[in-house]
């Protein structure tokens, strides 16, 4: 007979007081290699910082572009404003070159009409460009002044048919002072200047003999 294999002996059982770890901890504690982090010491915080540094940059570029979205449109408000102003002024010069020229009773009337008018208007549409924080100079409101009306005109009277074409001419720019007070009225926001060029839209496109709503 053959001896029996010797087998080796036992090793001995492990204590779970001294801290040790077998080869097997991996499947009862899976956990245990997650807790180590990939990221050196101290990242996690870095990048914390770091995200809300770039979250509050982006922020800040949202508010800068609403703010100059705001002021931009503000100033083209404004300048709306001062463009009707300048219109205005001139439909002025026009309509006192009418009353001095003008010969059919057609012609006086809507020279005088349009003056007076315009005239009466003049203070609420200067006021609402001030409280804008706006100055314009009279140097600035008669800069719509055009040489070209004053050649057509002469020409006009000259060739007797200054009633015909001066008619003709003011109504046409009253159509476009009229949607020039649109514009303003569309991009203005406060009340009262909205309601001075409401008005005014209203007279002047009675003076041109236009639908208001056109």
């Amino acid at each position: 007979m053959q001896p029996e294999s010797q087998l080796p002996p036992a090793p001995p059982p492990m204590d779970p007081n001294q801290g040790g770890h077998s080869s097997y901890d991996f499947i009862f504690n899976p956990q245990e290699k997650a807790k180590k982090s990939f990221l050196p010491s101290g990242s996690s915080k870095n990048s914390r910082i770091l995200i809300a540094i770039i979250g509050g940059a982006v922020l800040l570029g949202v508010i800068l572009m609403i703010v100059s979205l705001f002021f931009s449109s503000n100033k083209s408000g404004t300048e709306s404003l001062v463009a009707a102003a300048q219109q205005q002024t001139e439909l002025i010069r026009i309509a006192d070159i009418g009353t001095q020229k003008a010969r059919t009773t057609a012609g006086r009337n809507i020279a005088i009409t349009t003056k007076l008018s315009l005239e009466s208007e003049k203070a609420p549409l200067l006021a609402a460009i001030k409280q804008q924080g706006r100055n314009i100079s009279g140097k600035e409101l008669s800069a719509g002044k055009k040489l070209t009306t004053d050649k057509l005109l002469t020409n006009a009277d000259q060739s007797n048919r200054f009633d015909e074409v001066f008619i003709e001419k003011i109504q046409a720019d009253l159509v476009i002072y009229q949607k020039a007070l649109k514009t303003a009225y569309d991009q203005a926001t406060d009340k009262k200047a909205k309601q001075a060029l409401s008005d005014q839209y209203k007279k002047a496109s009675i003076l041109a003999g236009v639908n208001p709503e056109n």
